[in-house]
């Protein structure tokens, strides 16, 4: 067996197992995909994403509620669409956040998080 990253131009590889389990294959630049080989047969597969989140939003008090956050925000992600990142996400800290992000239509996702440090 054979542990080691997967080159995307070999990501075809993985096209089957995707579809089969509803999902889709990243965009090419945004993540790393480990498996296990044998016999030259993919027998396990992790995926690392980047995941882009927006954070550390702030508007000075004396100019909300003026639409800056919809300024702001349509001009990131019209800088995004250069970009191969296809989506990112919102870790609302607060439930006006959590008001404001449902208002601007993100869509609730139903999982939790979870945060797993590499570093000692």
């Amino acid at each position: 067996m054979e542990v080691k990253v997967l080159p995307e131009n070999e990501w075809y590889r993985l096209n089957t197992m995707y579809k089969r389990h509803g999902g889709e294959l990243p965009a090419k630049g945004t993540a790393v995909i480990f498996v296990i080989e044998e016999n030259n047969e993919i027998i396990a597969t992790s995926t690392l994403q980047l995941l882009l989140h927006a954070g550390g939003l702030w508007i000075d008090p004396l100019y909300r509620g003026k639409g800056l956050w919809l300024k702001i925000k349509a001009f990131g992600e019209k800088w995004l669409r250069n970009t191969p990142i296809e989506h990112y996400y919102m870790f609302p800290s607060n439930s006006m956040s959590s008001s404001v992000a449902k208002k601007l239509g993100a869509e609730e996702m139903p999982w939790k998080v979870f945060k797993v440090s590499v570093k000692e």
